[in-house]
């Protein structure tokens, strides 16, 4: 099981992409008409609500996943859910975005793994590190067979 917050351009093509590869996966977004950003053939859970929140997060099956990735728009809202997800729930495998590479600082000194921006996270960061964190095995890649170095 995979927790994606933010249904922005990146959660949402995240979230389409772990769904093609049959895994298991939840977004949450504020916004519900996000959920737009989804293909139609979505298999997946789309939950309106606050991914700090701890009944949206377990409505998510956040008990049971395996990785959660933080994209929404709030820097602080990612450090937020993914302390949340580490620190409470033990997801084994958790990762954020912050948009502004100085502010990264921020969610490392937690000891939370984040990724400094959007472009970094497009770069492949993420896949990477839900591979080598072992759960997305299947996945080659996220940007069509390019593996980052």
């Amino acid at each position: 099981m995979q927790v994606v917050v933010g249904c922005g351009p990146t959660g949402s093509a995240l979230a389409a992409r772990l769904d093609s590869e049959s895994d298991q996966v939840a977004v949450v977004d504020l916004d519900g008409a996000s959920r737009h950003r989804l293909p139609a053939a979505f298999r997946g859970t789309f939950l309106e609500g606050d991914g700090v929140n701890r009944a949206v997060l377990e409505a998510a099956g956040i008990q049971h996943a395996e990785v959660l990735i933080a994209v929404s728009s709030s820097d602080s809202t990612n450090v937020v859910v993914a302390r949340v997800a580490r620190d409470v729930f033990r997801v084994p495998h958790v990762v954020g975005r912050i948009d502004d590479p100085d502010s990264v600082r921020f969610g490392t000194d937690l000891g939370l793994t984040m990724i400094a921006s959007v472009r970094t996270l497009e770069s492949g960061d993420v896949v990477s590190f839900m591979v080598a964190a072992g759960s997305l095995g299947r996945l080659r890649s996220f940007l069509g067979g390019r593996w980052p170095q």
